[in-house]
C-alpha cells in the first residue's frame, strides 16, 4: 500500500522520494558553497550541450541504423561526461607543468592519450591482431 499524501504535499516532493532527499540536500549545500570562478564554471557546464544533430550523424555512421531520440540524448550525456573528465585531467596536467592560464592544446592531447591508455574499452586501438 503506497504512503498517503498530505493535502499540502506536491507529487514528486522530496519526502516522497525517500533516498533521494539526502543526496539532493547534499548537492544543494555544495552548490551554495560555490563562489566566483567555480560558480561560473558550473553554470557554463550546466548550459553546455553536445549538439544532437551531430551525435545523430555519428551514431548513424557507427551503427548503420537511425538512432532513436532517447539513445541520442543518452550518448550526448555520456559524451559530455567524457569531455568533462578529459578537461579535468588536462587541468591537473597543466598545474603539474606549472601552467596556470587557459588550457593548452598539448595538455588536452596528453589527457586524452592518458585516458585512452587507462580505459578498458577498445577505443582508438585495433582489437584485431595484425597479420604482418
Amino acid at each position: 500500500m503506497p504512503p498517503k499524501k498530505s493535502a499540502d504535499q506536491k507529487p514528486g516532493s522530496s519526502s516522497q522520494r525517500g533516498e533521494d532527499a539526502p543526496h539532493q540536500s547534499l548537492d544543494a549545500k555544495r552548490l551554495l558553497e560555490l563562489r566566483g570562478e567555480e560558480l561560473e564554471r558550473f553554470e557554463s557546464f550546466r548550459r553546455s550541450a553536445i549538439p544532437k544533430p551531430q551525435m545523430k550523424k555519428l551514431l548513424h555512421a557507427v551503427t548503420g541504423q537511425v538512432p532513436d531520440v532517447n539513445s541520442i540524448i543518452v550518448m550526448c550525456g555520456v559524451a559530455k561526461l567524457l569531455v568533462g573528465d578529459i578537461v579535468e585531467h588536462a587541468k591537473k596536467i597543466a598545474t603539474e607543468d606549472g601552467h596556470h592560464g587557459p588550457l593548452r592544446e598539448s595538455d588536452i592531447r596528453r589527457a586524452y592519450a592518458q585516458h585512452l591508455r587507462n580505459t578498458k574499452l577498445p577505443l582508438g586501438r585495433s582489437s584485431r591482431k595484425k597479420l604482418m
